[in-house]
């Protein structure tokens, strides 16, 4: 048990065991248990500079690649992306000019005070502050420029003639333009002939033909000439002259410094022109005979930052990022609508004897096949199901009784409305008698101004005229309060017998009835209808709504009085 025991003990690597072998054995099981030295991050990578300058180019390329991969892209990718974010402005005043200064000769707008850049611009420009007081200054410190807006054209001409600005007591070169106003979008046409001037340009291209190119510009020296569309679309074709010529969407380059290699601004505000840089890796102070990796800060890729085989050197312009963002959201919508199948598609049959299957008389185990009203009216025939042979519903039954019941609210219906045509012609009657009462009295009136105007005629006591008519006029309205409550009491009786018509057609089949509608009980709440309800032996619809609540199949209350 002893020996059993010890035996896993004695064979663990790391421990000296005479009887297994000598001192080389122990040196060699106890190599690489050392104490290792902390090196940080920076003495790492230049570790790792040293190793691969010490490699031959082609391996050092190999395992370069291999090494950076994915990584490489997605920090060129991450850096892209930052710095667009940056370079975005805040909302300005759409109604101010936008005018742009360039700074030259290394000044870095990262270490300069705002205040102090717009104070400069408007001492050049001879501008007090009490003429700049609605004007605004905003450096964008990424591309290293300065965007100035002001409302005052006067203030704008003199910005647009400045030369030089003195920023903590040095002279600086600035370049300045004026930006385009208004909603515009770029497009470009290539193949230019560089020999054509910029004159000549605007006359070929800006013209009724085009009506809505708003202006040009050649990109330096090249054959591309950029073209200003006012409006969201570029269109696909243009005329230069009296040729049509293909135009493109312009796709705004990503900055790079052909000084210092850094993304976002260009070489001629280089905030830094006299850096000494390795245009290939970026290293700073290159010694000589300097061997480094090709690697692109945009791509990651092993060419030169902005080259043109860069595929990251354009960015995606607004129009074609607002499309793919409604693409995407129409795709989303789309996957929404499948996730929510229309009503009837893809249901499963009903097998027989599931547990799903309703009850049918017959004792058939399909469901039945529902039919409308038409249908029914016109083949009153039973109810027949998919499987099991024909029966009738017990409930759906039309009885004696009930059918009895069903002609008399019908002739009941037909009565009232009679009666209810009879009180309108009544009451049409009335206003006729009203109005030609009217009548009468003017044309006397105009008579008897007609025979004072002739001669003398006695005097006539109208007293008693006029309280005859009064009182005429109080019966009238007596009896016209009295037809309207005829009229709201027949309306009241027209809503029920329909409730109860309803009623009757579900017990014969038919959906359910409504429940009882608004009006009705309004015109029930009324105490006087109610009275009048009472004296003509008319049956209470909340009774028979209530009792039909309690228990489906309960008869109609006939009750008076509930």
């Amino acid at each position: 048990m002893a020996g059993s025991a010890s035996a896993p003990l004695l064979s663990t690597p790391g421990i000296y065991n005479p009887d297994e072998g000598g001192e080389d054995d122990e040196i060699q099981a106890m190599e690489g248990t050392e104490w290792q030295v902390f090196q940080s991050k920076s003495t790492k990578k230049k570790q790792a500079v040293e190793r691969g300058m010490s490699q031959p180019n082609a391996l050092r390329s190999s395992q370069g690649c291999v090494q950076l991969g994915a990584r490489s892209s997605r920090r060129a990718a991450a850096l892209k992306k930052r710095v667009i974010a940056a370079s975005r402005m805040p909302e300005l005043p759409s109604t101010h000019r936008k005018i742009i200064v360039r700074p030259r000769d290394g000044l870095d707008l990262r270490k300069t005070s705002c205040y102090g850049i717009s104070t400069a611009i408007f001492t050049a420009a001879g501008i007090t502050a009490i003429q700049a007081s609605s004007d605004l200054v905003c450096p964008n410190v990424v591309q290293n420029i300065v965007v100035v807006c002001t409302e005052k054209e006067d203030n704008a001409r003199k910005i647009l003639a400045l030369k030089n600005i003195r920023v903590n007591g040095k002279e600086h070169e600035v370049a300045v333009y004026a930006a385009a106003e208004g909603n515009y979008v770029k497009g470009v046409i290539r193949n230019v002939e560089r020999d054509i001037r910029d004159a000549e340009l605007e006359r070929l291209i800006v013209h009724q033909g085009n009506p809505s190119v708003r202006g040009v510009k050649r990109i330096k020296d090249t054959g591309s000439v950029v073209v200003l569309f006012d409006g969201g679309d570029v269109p696909g074709y243009i005329r230069v002259g009296q040729a049509i010529v293909r135009c493109y969407l312009y796709k705004k380059q990503m900055e790079v410094c052909s000084k210092c290699t850094r993304v976002g601004h260009r070489a001629d505000v280089c905030p830094t022109p006299m850096v000494n840089v390795c245009h290939s890796c970026g290293a700073k102070d290159p010694k000589q005979g300097h061997s480094c990796l090709l690697r692109c800060k945009l791509c990651g890729k092993g060419h030169t930052t902005g080259d043109k085989a860069c595929k990251q050197k354009y960015q995606t312009p607004f129009v074609i990022r607002q499309r793919r963002k409604e693409r995407e959201m129409e795709r989303a919508f789309d996957m929404d609508l499948r996730d929510f199948p229309t009503l009837g598609a893809g249901m499963p049959r009903p097998s027989s004897g599931g547990w799903l299957q309703p009850f049918t008389v017959g004792g058939g185990s399909a469901l039945p096949i529902t039919a409308k009203w038409a249908s029914k009216a016109q083949n009153p025939e039973p109810y027949r199901t998919q499987a099991g042979p024909s029966t009738q519903v017990s409930g759906g039954t039309v009885t004696a009784n009930e059918s009895e019941e069903l002609k008399k609210v019908r002739n009941e219906n037909a009565k009232l409305s009679s009666e209810l045509a009879q009180v309108k012609n009544e009451l049409a009657s009335l206003k006729n008698a009203v109005s030609a009462s009217r009548q009468d009295g003017d044309q006397n009136g105009a008579n008897g101004r007609k025979r004072r105007a002739v001669g003398d005629v006695p005097e006539v006591d109208v007293t008693d005229s006029l309280n005859q008519i009064k009182e005429s006029l109080k019966l009238i309205s007596s009896t016209l309060q009295e037809i309207t409550k005829d009229i709201v009491i027949v309306k009241a009786q027209n809503r029920f017998i329909d409730f109860r018509l309803r009623d009757l057609e579900c017990k014969m089949g038919l959906p359910e009835p409504e429940p009882l509608p608004t009006e009705l009980s309004q015109l029930i709440s009324d105490p006087t209808v109610v009275a009048e309800l009472v004296q003509k032996q008319i049956p209470c619809p909340q009774s028979n709504s209530q009792a039909q609540s309690r228990d489906p199949k309960a008869q109609p209350c006939t009750k008076t009085k509930c």
